[in-house]
């Protein structure tokens, strides 16, 4: 709730400002703002992925694998 308040102060801001459409601005602030979550959650996804280790082929040979 409060992340959607937030933008459309900015959306309601910039257009003021500017002198763009109100729904125009409101649309690509929606859209920038799914875009960056969404590169935000990748790269978090990706990072924890890199992580995690392969067991040795010794560790799987000797049973140790967690």
């Amino acid at each position: 709730m409060e992340k959607d308040l937030f933008l459309l102060v900015l959306a309601l801001i910039v257009s003021a400002v500017f002198g763009i459409n109100l729904l125009l601005v409101i649309a690509v602030v929606d859209i920038a703002d799914r875009l960056i979550r969404l590169v935000a959650y990748s790269y978090i996804s990706m990072r924890r992925r890199r992580k995690r280790k392969c067991p040795s082929s010794s560790a799987k040979r000797d049973g140790r694998l967690r």
